[in-house]
């Protein structure tokens, strides 16, 4: 129950996230991202991976990489609503609806 929760809470802040995005404030959009992936119990090391990414390659660079990291773990569950939220927040609408 408390996993679902969590869960729940990371989702939130991805959708927050893609308003602050949305309302130029990058920065702020890419914390609550990392945020969210430390609630959907990402490891440290994925976390360094991706805001490695955002320091390279700004918020962009860090939604292309957690997609990327989703897309590769495919013997691994993940949310395809989050999926669409990250695609959604790079532009992307015809990836985000499929």
């Amino acid at each position: 129950m408390k996993q679902i929760a969590r869960s729940a809470g990371a989702t939130d802040l991805l959708r927050i996230s893609n308003v602050d995005l949305q309302q130029g404030h990058e920065e702020q959009a890419a914390e609550e991202t990392l945020r969210a992936e430390a609630l959907f119990g990402s490891t440290s090391e994925r976390i360094a991976v991706l805001r490695s990414a955002y320091q390279v390659g700004g918020l962009t660079g860090l939604l292309r990489k957690r997609i990327a990291v989703k897309l590769e773990a495919s013997g691994h569950q993940f949310n395809a609503y989050n999926l669409a939220i990250d695609y959604a927040a790079l532009g992307e609408k015809d990836e985000a609806i499929q």
